[in-house]
């Protein structure tokens, strides 16, 4: 396979800056998921999928470290919305199943 001059090189000089950059994602993902857990109680699974995904997306631009806490704050919220969501359903259910 041909490179063009507008492929990047990957050497050994760069693989430190990798190793810090996906250090400093897994920082940014255990500081989101703690702050989620404390705030809208705990469904760890479903934070890890969520911040999974946001994670996945991010690293997909050339600036993964500051996509990625702009991606999680979304992708958290959206979670949080279909917990309570969920939350009404279900008591709303309980309501109509007393009812009948």
């Amino acid at each position: 396979m041909k490179r063009d001059r507008n492929t990047p090189k990957f050497t050994t000089r760069n693989r430190p800056a990798a190793v810090a950059a996906n250090a400093r994602l897994e920082r940014l993902r255990l500081d989101f998921a703690r702050r989620f857990a404390a705030t809208a109680g705990p469904l760890p699974r479903w934070v890890h999928l969520t911040l999974n995904e946001a994670e996945a997306l991010a690293r997909e631009t050339p600036v993964p470290e500051l996509v990625f806490p702009v991606l999680a704050e979304e992708k958290l919220a959206q979670l949080d919305r279909w917990q309570r969501r969920q939350a009404r359903v279900r008591e709303l259910s309980d309501q109509i199943a007393f009812a009948a």
